[in-house]
């Protein structure tokens, strides 16, 4: 209990006073004081759960897909629950063509600008993976809603293992690799084209628990 109320007040000083604290921050101060302790939920999944934090939306959600807004941004989020139950390492090798590339426990992150002078941000850790495309002067915002997003995902094992031996549960449709960056010719930014376009006015659709 003392760790999430810890954490809450984190969040609480990063989104509730403004982008100027976030602003004033380095990316890997970002990641290190927004990283969760997987004691904050407030959505539940088949085999996972994980937080959203006040001034996300949730959009949609399909098998293991997310799809989220804040005032600026569409968020992508992906959930790979497989490589979770299979314990899959990755060893991330930093790329120097970046406009930024950092190594996580198990991921990393990488932000790439675009052509239309924007900035992808790819962020993958704790078997998930997050992917915005945000203007300059909002990434550090969408690192931070993201970074909170991917390390809240909270694994729930038994599930997972009821789920891997259910025949009715095919792996093999889960095609996303998400220890490949869009850099390397991910597949993943063609989810803007198959979900299309998000307003603020669209309304959440969700099936599932939202505490």
């Amino acid at each position: 209990m003392k760790i999430r109320k810890i954490l809450l007040i984190v969040i609480s000083i990063l989104l509730v006073s403004g982008c100027s604290t976030v602003n004033r921050m380095s990316y890997q101060e970002i990641i290190n004081k927004t990283k969760s302790s997987n004691s904050l939920s407030n959505v539940t999944r088949r085999g996972y759960k994980y937080y959203i934090p006040k001034g996300i939306k949730l959009i949609n959600n399909k098998d293991f897909n997310e799809i989220l807004m804040d005032q600026d941004n569409v968020y992508y989020l992906y959930v790979d629950v497989v490589s979770y139950y299979n314990n899959v390492k990755f060893d991330y090798k930093i790329n120097k063509n970046a406009y930024y590339s950092q190594k996580l426990d198990n991921g990393y992150l990488e932000i790439n600008k675009t052509e239309d002078n924007k900035y992808l941000i790819e962020i993958m850790d704790n078997y998930a993976k997050i992917e915005v495309i945000v203007n300059e002067k909002n990434i550090k915002k969408a690192l931070t809603y993201s970074n909170i997003l991917i390390s809240s995902v909270d694994y729930k094992y038994d599930v997972l293992d009821n789920m891997m031996k259910d025949d009715s549960f095919n792996t093999s449709e889960i095609e996303f690799n998400i220890f490949k960056t869009v850099a390397s010719d991910s597949d993943f930014a063609t989810y803007e084209e198959q979900y299309g376009q998000y307003n603020e006015n669209d309304d959440v659709k969700d099936s599932d628990l939202i505490e």
